[in-house]
């Protein structure tokens, strides 16, 4: 197998053959958790200035809102991670079989005509009138 690159060496890989986002997804869970908490904070300060009852409300809201934030981004990076790793596991998975098989189906040229024989009467080559006209 192939040797692990180095961040630099991954970032500037114009081939594309290794992904640094796996390294980095770790940095953006936080980063965007910090702007939520500023966010909700600026809610708070700025509610509060409205009185008493906007800050209770905000104080009890706004805890749910940066919950319910917290949540959908973690979801969607834990998406793009299970991609990422379905894609590499996916093509580890291919040069083991290589490896061990001989397989070479996918360098092999695809077909340039998919039906060497074209059915004779394709199906509803003259559509039956409309009854309704």
């Amino acid at each position: 197998m192939a040797h692990k690159k180095g961040f630099f060496e991954a970032l500037f890989d114009i081939s594309f053959d290794s992904s640094i986002a796996i390294r980095v997804i770790g940095v953006l869970y936080v980063i965007s958790l910090v702007f939520i908490s500023l966010g909700c904070l600026g809610l708070i300060f700025s509610l509060g200035t409205q009185g008493g009852g906007a800050l209770l409300g905000a104080i009890i809201v706004v805890p749910i809102l940066w919950l319910l934030y917290a949540i959908f981004i973690r979801i969607g990076l834990e998406a793009l991670v299970a991609s990422i790793k379905t894609s590499e596991n996916t093509t580890q998975m291919l040069q083991i079989m290589r490896q061990q098989n001989g397989y070479q189906a996918a360098s092999q040229p695809y077909p340039q005509q998919p039906y060497q024989n074209p059915p004779q009467n394709p199906p509803y080559q003259n559509p039956p009138s409309n009854p309704y006209r």
